[in-house]
């Protein structure tokens, strides 16, 4: 028997987008919402039981203050739709939404007893026999045995796979600054482009005319613009005079 709560859960855009149950009739869905609250605390929660059997319509009727033949039209009107889960076996109507919510429930109680928890991250003893020795009397001494840890392979869990991927573009990038902007600029560029196609562009790009005459954009610069597809020869054509900026440096695009 489950333990029951003092309070169930609703969720109301669930309920208010249910197809099914808005096309009933308003008596049945009037009718099934109380017969959530009677699922609820039902011995199986979720299931429109009573003492573990079915419950019965006339009892329904009067809990629900309703007549026999409101209860069964809107029975059918409710199986009709699909709205109810009905047990093959018995013939037991139950939500299925509660049925699952329980479930997990139940579940998360069975190994939260045990500390919750990924297992394989646990530190488990070579002999769980060997902990702890409580004395006989006051005048012997508490015994600790150590406790042998067992290491732990393969459980490491790194950087998010975003960050070392600008990690990989910072270093490849080189020229260092507005690191914010950067990183800004690259999380935007991340999803029209990929890692490898900027950094290909980047150690293209290092041999062109532009880049070897000191006019590399800032990183953020370079993402925002989408410089990734600049073109490898317009950049090679570009004229550089004195300390003038490169015409087109900007951008050269396909």
């Amino acid at each position: 028997m489950s333990k029951r709560l003092p309070w169930m859960k609703w969720y109301s855009k669930d309920a208010i987008g249910d197809t099914a149950l808005r096309l009933c009739p308003p008596a049945a869905r009037g009718i099934w919402y109380d017969m959530l609250w009677l699922m609820d605390v039902a011995d199986r929660r979720g299931y429109l039981t009573r003492n573990g059997c079915p419950y019965p319509d006339a009892d329904i009727c009067r809990v629900l203050g309703v007549t026999t033949d409101e209860l069964a039209k809107a029975k059918d009107d409710l199986i009709q739709a699909g709205v109810p889960g009905i047990e093959k076996e018995t013939g037991i109507w139950f939500n299925r939404r509660m049925v699952r919510d329980e479930e997990r429930r139940l579940n998360g109680a069975k190994y939260g007893s045990k500390g919750g928890g990924n297992p394989q991250l646990k530190t488990p003893l070579d002999n769980p026999q060997e902990t702890i020795q409580i004395p006989e009397n006051r005048s012997q001494k508490l015994e600790v045995t150590a406790r042998a840890r067992t290491p732990i392979k393969d459980t490491f869990i790194g950087a998010p796979k975003e960050n070392s991927d600008f990690e990989a573009f910072w270093d490849e990038y080189g020229k260092k600054l507005s690191r914010g902007s950067a990183l800004r600029a690259f999380k935007t560029a991340m999803k029209k482009t990929t890692i490898a196609e900027m950094i290909q562009a980047i150690q293209a790009q290092k041999n062109t005319h532009v880049w070897r005459s000191g006019y590399q954009p800032h990183a953020a610069t370079w993402l925002n613009q989408e410089q990734w597809t600049n073109d490898i020869a317009a950049m090679n054509r570009v004229a550089v005079k004195g300390n003038e900026e490169p015409k087109k440096v900007k951008h050269f695009a396909n």
